[in-house]
């Protein structure tokens, strides 16, 4: 039905690194249990691109407002060298460089400083290099739904587990979409699961909620299962492209939209349909956080089912039993800072269609020439700032989709 997913051949697309075959065996036999029209795609290993020979990070913006604490401390001030909560945290923008497909590359990507500390078991940037590599992925697999032209798809990582079982978890997803085609037709983001930031309080949580099973959810952070629309897809790109995490860039999208009349997100709330073993927290499987690595190991040396070698469906199922361990960080090293001209940010599919269809324009001699004449495109190249470069981009899009609209003509 037009408007209305079915799970039973839902085209889906895995997210898995070719490193874990433990986890592509367990979402795999998830996708064949849930009936899913899956395709595995092959995760860009962070891991990998840090250890490229030049490969590197440094700061786009070395100096940002920095959160202050209630008592309106800076960070240095701090009796702790580790952050409390969201208090003394310095965010900053990271540029990774890297080789792709033999062509050197960046990736812009906003974390906190005190992530990229290095601990005994992982190097300096571990965790940015681990989200630059997630990032890339899910970026990866929104360009082939929009390449494929698909209406929707379900974008899956290969931790997401049942949460109900299969066959409950097919009746409940079956109504609940039934209910949004009826009353949300206009819906460009469903999470299947995930986790609502801390910072919203569980009274407004409460009033978000639509149905027993369904909520009109903001600010869910975590993106291991989730059915997107394809016209959602450019903007969600181009956020990322200018450095938010794939669950940040959807955070800011769902912020964007608190004041729209419409129910545009929706979650699987107060239960998911599909979790994420250890949920929000960073004590898990996680090939991201460093106390994922810690947590493997604590996971071999347990007695208990990963005792024979560490596997993702044994270690979820001894969890609980793995004793947490405070994690040491050591100093981060000064991280020299990028030349603004060398920022290279990755344009979203609309921008490309959009230079498309403005040059297609320009050189259409039946056009007016005065109208040609001034909306030639600038010279974007030459801006100095990440932000003006992004400003220009938009009025280009904007300046093209006015021409066509202008002249009539069939847009691509």
């Amino acid at each position: 039905e037009d408007g209305c997913p079915s799970l039973q051949g839902l085209r889906t697309f895995v997210i898995n690194l070719a490193r874990r075959p433990d986890r592509r065996a367990h979402i795999e036999a998830l996708c064949g249990d849930l009936g899913l029209d899956h395709e595995i795609i092959e995760a860009c290993d962070g891991r990998a691109l840090a250890a490229q020979p030049g490969s590197g990070f440094e700061v786009v913006q070395a100096v940002e407002k920095d959160k202050r604490d209630k008592a309106g401390k800076e960070p240095s001030e701090q009796p702790s060298s580790q952050p409390r909560g969201f208090c003394g945290l310095r965010i900053r923008t990271w540029q990774a460089r890297f080789e792709q497909d033999g062509k050197p590359t960046t990736q812009l990507l906003s974390m906190a400083e005190h992530r990229l500390k290095p601990s005994e078991l992982t190097d300096a940037g571990h965790e940015l290099w681990g989200a630059v590599g997630c990032s890339l992925s899910h970026q990866m697999v929104l360009k082939r739904i929009w390449d494929l032209q698909l209406q929707w798809a379900l974008v899956l990582e290969d931790d997401a587990t049942l949460e109900l079982p299969a066959e409950e978890m097919k009746q409940v997803f079956a109504e609940e979409m039934q209910f949004i085609s009826r009353n949300y037709p206009d819906w460009q983001l469903i999470y299947l699961g995930g986790s609502i930031s801390s910072n919203v309080r569980k009274q407004v949580k409460d009033s978000w909620s639509v149905t027993p099973h369904l909520a009109a959810a903001q600010e869910v952070y975590q993106t291991h299962a989730y059915i997107i629309r394809r016209s959602l897809i450019p903007e969600i790109l181009a956020k990322m492209g200018r450095g938010l995490a794939a669950d940040a860039a959807f955070v800011a999208w769902t912020r964007s939209q608190k004041m729209s009349p419409t129910k545009q997100c929706l979650m699987f709330y107060p239960r998911n349909l599909l979790g994420q073993p250890g949920g929000a927290e960073r004590w898990k499987d996680s090939d991201i956080f460093v106390e994922g690595e810690f947590f493997k190991q604590a996971c071999v040396q347990t007695k208990g089912p990963c005792a024979d070698g560490y596997d993702f469906a044994s270690a979820t199922k001894g969890r609980k039993r793995v004793r947490k361990v405070e994690i040491p960080r050591q100093a981060l090293q000064q991280v020299p800072a990028a030349a603004p001209e060398k920022l290279q940010p990755m344009p979203s599919p609309a921008v490309h269609q959009a230079q498309t269809r403005l040059k297609k324009l320009l050189q259409d001699k039946h056009f007016p020439h005065s109208k040609k004449k001034r909306l030639e495109l600038p010279s974007v190249l030459k801006v100095g700032t990440l932000k003006t470069f992004q400003s220009k981009l938009e009025k280009i899009v904007k300046g093209s989709e006015e021409l066509y609209t202008m002249k009539n003509s069939a847009l691509v």
